[in-house]
């Protein structure tokens, strides 16, 4: 599962590409943060000793890929070497759920709408 990116990639020894194929990398990092604070209680006043507070916890999620970049699907197919990669990050305050390849492939595209899926 990749795509055709339709446009133009400069490498780092200046050849342009008008298009290559990316596809995820095998590894898919997930970090959960949990943060604790103490909050005043709605409606009531803080006070210095801290009785008319209450510990709120909030979390968050960070989840993070690469996707590495060919020359073309033929390219990646013959075992050829990748002409470099792209991080994807997503945060979200709730885990996801569902297929998150698909999430990621779908944020990639958001930010490379010229493309062809190559299943």
């Amino acid at each position: 599962m990749g795509l055709t990116v339709n446009e133009t990639l400069t490498l780092s020894n200046g050849i342009e590409l008008d298009s290559y194929y990316a596809c995820l990398s095998s590894r898919i990092e997930i970090v959960k943060n949990v943060i604790r604070s103490l909050e005043a209680i709605p409606g009531r006043e803080a006070s210095p000793g801290g009785e008319n507070t209450q510990v709120v916890v909030r979390r968050s999620y960070d989840y993070r890929c690469a996707f590495t970049q060919y020359v073309s699907k033929q390219a990646r197919d013959d075992g050829k070497g990748a002409i470099g990669s792209e991080m994807i990050s997503i945060t979200s305050d709730e885990a996801l759920t569902g297929d998150i390849y698909q999430v990621f492939y779908d944020k990639f595209k958001e930010k490379h709408p010229d493309h062809t899926d190559d299943i």
